[in-house]
């Protein structure tokens, strides 16, 4: 199967605990490239759970740091950015070196074996107002191409998992040709914009607020 546990595509896909199987050697981006995406910044929540998983963004000048709670791996960091190619937004981003450095505790799980070395992962953002979805290349579509070896892309299959090994100026290629093929996408269950309140944060950091008090 080629449906792994793989970064950030899981942690903003935490409802269909789904995954594209594709990760790249290569970012999709220099680092001087990437854009500023407008309303992407905060914290994003499942709807309806009292104590939910996240993803909250955070700019610096023209990169995200991006802080994620998922339930079986706790909290993990990423660095990344944001490209337009075409019409469409794309999320590429990398595991923070703080998460690098004890990645040797974790390789009894999925997760981490995907990252026994650096790769960067990559999702399609739709970012409607107060709601944020990811779009994950769909695990059928992406099995057939394999087997016909019409993806189109440099790259090698690792385990469960497709490696490409393209320059980023040929990924730019594949994911804008791939941006309009609407059947290789899947897209998960949405996000929600979380707002602040004047005293608390967040909904989550008032409930644990809540929770520490005696």
């Amino acid at each position: 199967m080629y449906k792994i546990m793989c970064g950030i595509a899981v942690l903003l896909a935490v409802v269909l605990s789904g995954c594209d199987g594709v990760v790249m050697l290569h970012p999709l981006q220099e680092d001087d490239a990437w854009v500023v995406e407008p309303g992407l910044e905060g914290r994003w929540e499942e709807a309806g759970k009292e104590d939910p998983d996240y993803v909250e963004f955070t700019l610096d000048k023209t990169a995200y740091v991006v802080e994620a709670k998922f339930e079986d791996e706790g909290v993990l960091m990423f660095e990344g950015g944001v490209t337009k190619l075409g019409d469409k937004t794309f999320f590429c981003c990398v595991l923070d070196d703080s998460v690098m450095d004890r990645i040797d505790e974790c390789l009894d799980t999925e997760l981490w074996k995907a990252y026994m070395i650096p790769v960067f992962d990559v999702v399609m953002l739709e970012l409607k107002g107060d709601t944020l979805r990811a779009g994950l290349i769909e695990e059928d579509w992406l099995k057939k191409q394999m087997k016909e070896n019409t993806l189109g892309v440099e790259g090698t299959a690792m385990a469960d998992m497709l490696v490409l090994t393209a320059p980023s100026k040929d990924l730019r290629a594949f994911f804008t040709r791939l941006a309009g093929i609407e059947e290789a996408w899947e897209y998960t269950s949405p996000l929600h914009r979380v707002k602040k309140s004047k005293d608390n944060g967040t909904p989550a950091e008032a409930a644990a607020k809540d929770r520490s008090e005696p």
